[in-house]
Order: C-alpha cells, then sequence, then structure tokens
C-alpha cells in the first residue's frame, strides 16, 4: 500500500474519499495496531513528549543549522519557493536553473541527488526536505537541554540528515547552551 501524505488519517479519508473503504479500513487497523504497542510505552514513561519549540535562533538548533550551511533565516528555503512561482510559467527555467541548484541544495546536505522529474516533484522535494530540516534541528536543540531525552528520527530523510549533524565537525558541541544560561 502506497500512501504518500504526512498523516495517515490523511491517506484514510484520501482512500475513503476515491472509493477505497476497505483499504481505509485496512490503513485504519494497521494505524491502531500501531498505537496500541505505543501506548504502553507512553503510559510507562519510556516515550515522553515535550512542551519544548526552541526558536530557530536559539544557540542549540541555529549551531545544527549552521552545520547544514544555513541560518536561521532559512532563505534557502523561501528562496527556492518564491521562484517556483515563476519557475512554473517558465519551463526552461527549471530545466537550467531550479533542478540543478536543487540537486546542489542536496549534495550540500550529505544527500544523494536524484533528479527530479518534474516541477511539482521538484517543489514537493523542497518542502520534504525543510520540514526535515526543521525537525531534525528541534530534536536536537531540545535534546540538548532535556537531560535524558533521545532523538527520534522516523522517515529516512530526517535520518540521513540527523547522522550528517552528528558525523560532521560540529561547531555546537562547543556552543551547547545548557539549561539556565
Amino acid at each position: 500500500m502506497v500512501l504518500s501524505s504526512q498523516t495517515p488519517l490523511d491517506d484514510v479519508q484520501r482512500l475513503s474519499a476515491d472509493g477505497e473503504g476497505d483499504r481505509a479500513l485496512i490503513l485504519c487497523r494497521r494505524v491502531t495496531r500501531d498505537l496500541a504497542a505505543v501506548e504502553a510505552l507512553i503510559a510507562s514513561d519510556v516515550i515522553r513528549f515535550t512542551g519544548l519549540r526552541p526558536a530557530l535562533t536559539a544557540l542549540n538548533r541555529a549551531a545544527v543549522l549552521q552545520v547544514f550551511g544555513m541560518d536561521p533565516s532559512l532563505t534557502v528555503f523561501t528562496n527556492f519557493l518564491e521562484a517556483a512561482h515563476t519557475v512554473a510559467e517558465l519551463p526552461r527555467m527549471f530545466e537550467q536553473e531550479f533542478a540543478p541548484e536543487l540537486l546542489e541544495l542536496y549534495k550540500r546536505l550529505g544527500l544523494t541527488a536524484r533528479p527530479h522529474g518534474s516541477f511539482d516533484q521538484a517543489v514537493a522535494s523542497v518542502h520534504r526536505l525543510a520540514g526535515a530540516v526543521l525537525e531534525v534541528s528541534w530534536q536536537f536543540a531540545v535534546c540538548a537541554v532535556e537531560r535524558g531525552c533521545d532523538p527520534s528520527f522516523v522517515g529516512p530523510l530526517e535520518k540521513t540528515l540527523a547522522a550528517y549533524v552528528i558525523e560532521s565537525d560540529l561547531p555546537m558541541r562547543r556552543q551547547v547552551q545548557q539549561p539556565g544560561t
């Protein structure tokens, strides 16, 4: 079952709307089973949740962004998304500038660069990559402050970016902001 959205409930809704009630039910059962397995871990405090939301400018989070060659403004992503409006109207620009620059960004982040077959795929890739950078920087920033907290990266993109941070020469090792400082 190939699903494409960010949440299982979105996929259930899409399947139901497409008249695929049996597949929606199978997905609901799988999600329920997975939640039941996690519920015991939550109840025993093995999995915890935090209300910490470090700003992109917080030292710990900015240090992770710095490893990616980005600053807290994340202009690399906003530039791509702003350019997308123009590129959508000028297909040649996609081939000559947008796609090659996106591949270069992938390489810079230690990711395997793969060509994006269409403009829509490339824009979706920018959104996924931005979300992954936000997730990885947030988790590392929280773990730097919350003792006993471990990062938990689920998606392959997030796992690859996290490995890139861990394997890099982290300037953040010297900059990590401790609680109360």
